[in-house]
């Protein structure tokens, strides 16, 4: 998609890619708390699994906004 598309409405593209949620208080001291926790535990006893199977491919890579506007999904 062109931005030329969207300036004739005065619209922007402009798309912030992460959670709403994300920078919320409770969920910014229940990361710092659970950084903590970890930083306790020994490298050599940590297992990593991914089970996540996420692709971003799901995600919108456009979206319309008056003004220019900065658009943020989950909200």
């Amino acid at each position: 998609m062109s931005d030329n598309c969207f300036a004739k409405w005065g619209c922007g593209v402009k798309k912030s890619l992460h959670a709403a949620e994300r920078d919320r208080e409770a969920n910014l001291r229940w990361r710092e708390e659970f950084h903590k926790q970890i930083g306790a535990i020994e490298p050599e006893r940590l297992i990593f699994l991914d089970e996540s199977d996420v692709t971003t491919q799901m995600m919108r890579l456009y979206a319309r906004c008056q003004g220019g506007g900065r658009i943020y999904e989950g909200q």
